[in-house]
């Protein structure tokens, strides 16, 4: 039988398609595989004590306790992971966090932390986000300022 070289152009290029669409498959697979890999990484913890809707008055000090905990007995956690940022915002928040790690029980361990700030003004009214690195978890609260319209 005797091919065209028309027909021998168009087979190489439908070759050279299937080649592509499997690498792109391929790498697409190696992907989500990496994803979720990834998912088991994750710490869970439990937020304690953060109120949904904190009240200050203006002018005067504001102090919220909180605690974070891990569901996992065996995940020793970082005081320095926890972090409080302002809900769709980059600016910093008004608040000093100090934040302490204690131990309950062999490697278990809870951080303790407190959001304070000396002199609340109108500012200070939002919603804030708590987070802890490494966790999917975080718990949103929001601060309403006594004294601003």
């Amino acid at each position: 039988a005797v091919v065209s070289t028309q027909s021998t152009g168009k087979l190489e290029r439908n070759i050279f398609k299937m080649k592509f669409c499997y690498l792109v498959s391929l790498v697409a697979v190696v992907g989500l595989a990496a994803v979720l890999a990834e998912k088991g990484q994750w710490i869970n913890v439990i937020f304690y004590n953060i109120p949904n809707v904190a009240f200050a008055h203006q002018g005067s000090p504001f102090t919220i306790k909180f605690s974070v905990h891990s569901q996992d007995k065996s995940v020793a956690l970082n005081a320095s992971a926890v972090n409080v940022q302002r809900w769709n915002s980059t600016l910093p928040i008004p608040f000093q966090l100090n934040s302490k790690a204690v131990e309950i029980e062999g490697n278990h361990t809870r951080v303790r932390s407190w959001l304070r700030s000396e002199n609340v003004t109108c500012d200070t009214a939002g919603k804030y986000v708590v987070r802890y690195d490494g966790s999917k978890q975080r718990r949103r609260f929001r601060v309403k300022v006594i004294g601003c319209y």
